[in-house]
């Protein structure tokens, strides 16, 4: 089968399953702080400066969701998620090193780059 994730409610037949979940847009990995140790990354920050654009393909029942209010309410659901937790402001960091040589201020924190005066 070329399902990528398929799930089994149990109930007798009713499988759902995702073929293909793409996303297009701006991916940002900020490698904060640079340590003079090993590990020389201190933590890693991923997030979206904007909402990316998500497409879905689906097989089994959830195929289903080509129908227009249904591959709507797919749709805002996977946007609320991303957005809540990818989309700036939320971003999601991962330590690679201990606690105490990593400045957790400046690692949970989006300073800025610089100003536009117009």
């Amino acid at each position: 089968s070329d399902v990528d994730v398929q799930l089994d409610a149990g109930t007798g037949g009713i499988v759902l399953g995702v073929r293909q979940l793409t996303f297009t847009g701006r991916l940002c990995i900020v490698l904060n702080p640079i340590l003079q140790k090993w590990p020389i990354v201190g933590a890693v920050k991923v997030f979206c400066p904007a909402l990316p654009k998500t497409s879905l393909q689906f097989t089994g029942l959830a195929a289903l969701a080509h129908y227009p209010q249904i591959e709507q309410k797919i749709q805002a659901t996977v946007d609320d998620w991303m957005r809540g937790r990818l989309v700036l402001p939320s971003q999601h960091v991962v330590l690679n090193a201990d606690a105490e040589d990593v400045d957790m201020l400046e690692t949970f924190s989006h300073y800025p780059l610089g100003a536009v005066r117009v």
